[in-house]
């Protein structure tokens, strides 16, 4: 995380390094990002950059951060009128959640998508472990309670059938953010209903 001395600079200088940053990670990646580049953009000194951050890993940590705070505040939103008794319909609530999201914070966004290509590297695991509690196990919990109250099959594989779901909800995000334009979320919902009926129809109690 970012040291006290990066708190404590004027709101202008603080925006220019993380408009700096998500230029650099949301253009290159993680791995092709260029602390010279960061720093050049942002007018600053390479030293001062190192009283701010430990590193280029430090920096990317804190802009991920970022973008999940950022976004469960649209989960947040999105599920104000929740009642919590329809499955189906919180995962729904959750995609449509993130396409607004990506919609309005596309360099915010694909910072965030951009860590699957890098499962080699070192960043990937120590990344994964801070917030797989922030996906997978999220719908392992959502889906035990499903099982419960007879609205989910019993026979399902609850580990696989939550990674299969929080991945379905990454290909949705992907999909309308590479094949549709994002500013027409009214055009997108039937077709993420369209995705949520096909799986709803193969893990949905019968006669449920």
């Amino acid at each position: 995380m970012p040291t006290n001395t990066f708190f404590n600079l004027t709101k202008e200088k603080k925006e220019r390094v993380i408009n700096a940053a998500l230029d650099e990670f949301a253009d290159k990646g993680y791995t092709n990002a260029s602390i010279t580049n960061i720093v050049n953009k942002a007018e600053i000194a390479k030293g001062s950059f190192y009283q701010y951050f430990e590193g280029k890993d430090d920096l990317y940590k804190y802009i991920l951060k970022k973008a999940v705070d950022k976004e469960i505040k649209y989960i947040e939103k999105e599920l104000e009128s929740f009642d919590g008794e329809d499955f189906f319909d919180y995962w729904r609530r959750l995609n449509i959640a993130g396409i607004k999201y990506t919609r309005e914070n596309k360099k915010l966004a694909k910072i965030a998508a951009d860590i699957a290509n890098e499962k080699n590297g070192k960043i990937y695991q120590s990344v994964i472990e801070k917030y797989k509690g922030f996906g997978e196990e999220i719908f392992e919990t959502l889906l035990k309670d499903a099982v419960k109250s007879g609205e989910v099959r019993k026979d399902i594989n609850i580990e696989y059938t939550a990674h299969l779901l929080y991945k379905a909800s990454f290909f949705i995000t992907d999909y309308f953010y590479e094949n549709q334009d994002l500013n027409q979320l009214n055009e997108f919902i039937p077709l993420i209903d369209n995705v949520i009926n096909i799986i709803e129809h193969g893990i949905k109690k019968e006669g449920g």
